[in-house]
């Protein structure tokens, strides 16, 4: 395993720190990468503090009371205080994630007021600003310079509102979807979009047969489930193309293709360019 970790006070609890002189206070974060061993923790009385888990890369089995839930890259993981955290990570999955502890008299009111309450995972997609804060977040609680914790609460407090504002923009995009059961699919595809979705199984989460599923995702959003798919997939590629070093075939395997010609061929189709030229163009004009 590969892990940088910061922490704000040398008095480590496992059952969490809570803290209220700080409208945020970051107890400790991190990042990890597992290569070689499988990691699991099981925490049944959850602990007294925040925990965020952003995916990166990989995926993660988690256990949110209901079974064993399979989470890939690309989403945000949040417990509340007093939750149970019981996940694990198999080293042949390769998952990397950034993680986060806090505290705060402004901690509750932020996760209602921007909609983290009722849910633990959060489709946000991956961010090359988001994993800046984390790292920045890392620094300060490791660096300890004067007004640290002001420092690494407001870089909090700005991943918090870069979330937010991530979900909000999905929300926007079906702000015309009012069946609740396909508006629950469209998160699900926003979940996994990078694995191997099939319409039946989509069709099995409605209990309608594939051809009525069909029907009503169209009359809903205006696109087939695939085309749904494919357009989360493009969309998440522009961003990776314009805002990362990866290459295109790091990108093609992100975003769910496992072939790079192919993954250019459907670019192609749906941006007029090639995901190379569109590189291009991007330095072109920067």
């Amino acid at each position: 395993m590969i892990s940088i970790t910061g922490n704000s006070i040398n008095d480590w609890n496992d059952n969490g720190i809570e803290e209220y002189n700080y409208p945020f206070f970051v107890i400790s974060s991190g990042y990890q990468k597992f290569v070689t061993r499988n990691y699991k923790i099981i925490r049944k009385s959850g602990r007294v503090d925040f925990q965020l888990i952003y995916l990166i890369k990989g995926k993660g089995y988690y256990d949110f009371g209901d079974g064993i839930k399979e989470v890939s890259e690309g989403n945000l993981i949040v417990f509340k205080p007093d939750q149970p955290q019981i996940y694990e990570y198999l080293s042949k999955d390769s998952p990397e994630l950034y993680w986060l502890h806090f505290s705060g008299y402004s901690a509750w009111d932020w996760i209602h007021r921007f909609d983290f309450k009722n849910r633990y995972v959060y489709p946000v997609g991956i961010r090359g600003d988001l994993i800046d804060l984390f790292k920045r977040i890392i620094y300060e609680i490791q660096d300890k310079k004067p007004h640290f914790h002001y420092m690494a609460g407001s870089c909090l407090a700005e991943l918090l509102l870069t979330f937010s504002r991530r979900l909000e923009n999905l929300k926007s995009e079906n702000i015309n979807v009012h069946d609740d059961s396909i508006r629950n699919v469209i998160y699900y595809m926003y979940e996994n979009y990078n694995r191997h979705i099939t319409v039946r199984d989509l069709a099995e989460k409605c209990s309608l047969s594939m051809y009525r599923f069909i029907h009503k995702f169209k009359e809903s959003t205006g696109l087939t489930p695939i085309e749904y798919i494919t357009k989360i997939r493009i969309d998440e590629a522009i961003y990776l193309l314009s805002n990362s070093v990866l290459n295109i075939s790091e990108i093609a395997a992100i975003v769910g293709y496992d072939d790079p010609l192919y993954f250019s061929r459907v670019f192609r189709k749906k941006t007029g360019l090639s995901p190379s030229l569109f590189q291009k163009q991007l330095k072109r004009g920067s």
